[in-house]
């Protein structure tokens, strides 16, 4: 089957923020169109395609330095992202020096989420990059993650699955003013409909990814699944950078 423009560019926005300052405002563009295990679905039309957005968001009871470094992690995606089944990260150039430049630094990733019949599973391979955000005196000092499609002889297309065309899926991570041991996780995700089945079969799958995806989330933080040095690097770089921030 061929999926017509499954449209991807896989993109991720963690942001350490204030909550005047959201990356995601719910404001009267979004409209609520259910729930997953209390967790709010939100919907809204995207650009002039017919396109649909669907966002959630969860407050999950663990640092954002732990909670962004299982999110950044290619080979966890198979562990939280919804109907994601394989994910492998082959090639990675990520410093734990949190004083050298994000430039540079990058990962890439394999990854494949199943779809329902009569649709085909989708493959897709990623590179991903950090920023620091920009931020105003005073304010806390956040991350801004980059995922684009890319191309890698080490992953051809196969006939068994489809290969992504453009995806757009965006995280915001926000540390709880009155609890810095917790974080606020909302995210939300687009992609083109014109797919290999009937729209109203594609928005059922999209329409719970996010909230699915952040209970698996939740419960990953609280294992062992992430890179602790990573964690750890994140935390020590947003502490420098909130420090000249404040100056």
């Amino acid at each position: 089957m061929v999926f017509g423009r499954f449209v991807a560019a896989f993109y991720i926005f963690l942001g350490l923020t204030s909550p005047a300052a959201s990356a995601l405002p719910i404001d009267g563009t979004w409209s609520e169109s259910g729930n997953v295990d209390g967790i709010k679905v939100y919907r809204r039309p995207f650009g002039d395609n017919g396109l649909t957005e669907f966002r959630s968001k969860m407050i999950i009871s663990s640092d954002i330095s732990r909670v962004a470094a299982v999110v950044i992690e290619g080979k966890n995606f198979a562990s939280w992202l919804d109907g994601c089944k394989l994910s492998e990260e082959f090639e990675r150039q990520i410093s734990y020096d949190p004083r050298q430049s994000l430039a540079g630094q990058f990962t890439k990733v394999y990854g494949v989420n199943s779809a329902p019949w009569p649709l085909s599973d989708r493959d897709y391979v990623v590179r991903s990059h950090m920023e620091m955000m920009p931020v105003k005196a005073g304010e806390p000092q956040g991350y801004l993650l980059h995922s684009e499609l890319a191309s890698d002889s080490k992953y051809p297309e196969r006939k068994d699955r489809v290969r992504m065309l453009a995806m757009k899926v965006t995280i915001a991570l926000t540390t709880l003013p009155k609890d810095p041991g917790a974080t606020e996780v909302d995210m939300a995700i687009v992609v083109d409909t014109a797919a290999d089945g009937p729209k109203t079969l594609t928005e059922a799958v999209l329409k719970n990814f996010p909230a699915n995806s952040l209970l698996k989330l939740s419960g990953l933080v609280k294992t062992d699944g992430f890179d602790a040095k990573l964690a750890n690097a994140l935390r020590q770089r947003l502490s420098l950078a909130n420090g000249k921030a404040a100056e």
